[in-house]
């Protein structure tokens, strides 16, 4: 059976709930990986409560992390969306979410103790600065889910960015 390679290992098997929107990682990943249709092959090593899997490419030389997303305009095939610009700030940005869910992990608990506006917006500052070169569409997406007052801005200044293109 395979491990997660180097430091993800740190992070196997958790899961990072906030409300009651999650993401888990898996104790090993999966080779198989993701293979979609329009050829995004990757190895599996989470996914969303949605299913939307969460990956890395092994054969690629950069160990960003990806999701797939569905375009908001035209065809409705997958598209590779990076999340984290390496393993390392991947695992930070988790932690981070870990620490800012502790009692807000049920939609009843995070009502109770909502994270306000700002605070939303330091956490995606930050997630931005450690990953400067990737989407925080993933991660604002979870705020979207749970905060009534949130809306997506897509990925800061630059529009939302997937596989290389501004689509928005």
């Amino acid at each position: 059976m395979s491990t997660l390679p180097g430091k993800l290992k740190e992070i196997r098997g958790k899961y990072f709930v906030l409300g009651d929107m999650y993401f888990s990682i898996f104790p090993y990943p999966i080779s198989e990986g993701v293979n979609t249709k329009n050829g995004i092959v990757g190895t599996l090593i989470g996914e969303d409560n949605c299913g939307i899997p969460i990956f890395y490419e092994p054969q690629s030389n950069n160990k960003c992390i990806y999701s797939l997303s569905l375009p908001y305009r035209g065809k409705h095939r997958w598209l590779k969306l990076q999340i984290a610009d390496s393993f390392s700030a991947f695992i930070e940005a988790c932690k981070l979410l870990e620490s800012i869910s502790i009692n807000r992990y049920s939609r009843e608990e995070y009502n109770s103790n909502k994270l306000s506006l700002g605070e939303i917006n330091e956490f995606l500052g930050v997630i931005q600065k450690l990953n400067p070169n990737s989407n925080i569409y993933f991660w604002e997406n979870i705020f979207e889910n749970i905060h009534p007052n949130y809306r997506v801005k897509h990925s800061t200044n630059k529009g939302i960015i997937i596989n290389g293109r501004v689509i928005l």
